[in-house]
């Protein structure tokens, strides 16, 4: 199982989608004159912007983490796993959507002062979506193997 090219690939994307919930996905260098406040609800307040601010960004990289282990379990079921595989990145783009419309929204209402640039967490959703792409196209091809086994049979 672990010695499969599509398992370590599988592990790789679970880890980068858990680390999302860590890294930053931008960071905020605040330098305000004493008369402006930050709104102390705002994901930028703290200066940095991060999966963790909001409950539907963690849930959504919570399930793409727990996909991408469950179709490593499931190293039997070829087609399955293809199938988790789609529906994880289905996931992290509905979190890279997520996350850049309410940056976006939560962008506006920042003061001048803030200087706004990107976090090292900015890349890993693209990453994931990578070491999945190439671990379908690794299950895909076992699968082909397997068939032209089977009719050799």
């Amino acid at each position: 199982m672990i010695q499969r090219i599509q398992t370590l690939l599988l592990l790789l994307a679970a880890v980068t989608s858990a680390l999302l919930l860590w890294e930053q996905m931008a960071i905020c260098n605040i330098q305000l004159p004493a008369t402006d406040v930050i709104d102390a609800s705002s994901p930028l307040a703290d200066g940095r912007y991060e999966a963790l601010d909001s409950p539907i960004s963690a849930i959504l990289v919570g399930i793409v983490t727990l996909i991408n282990i469950l179709a490593i379990l499931i190293f039997k079921n070829r087609p399955r796993q293809i199938l988790l595989s789609k529906m994880s990145i289905l996931f992290l783009l509905a979190f890279s959507i997520f996350m850049g419309v309410w940056f976006y929204q939560n962008y506006a209402v920042l003061p001048d002062g803030c200087q706004v640039r990107p976090g090292p967490g900015i890349a890993l959703p693209f990453l994931t979506i990578v070491l999945l792409l190439l671990a379908i196209r690794q299950i895909a091809s076992d699968e082909k193997l397997v068939k032209s086994m089977d009719r050799l049979r």
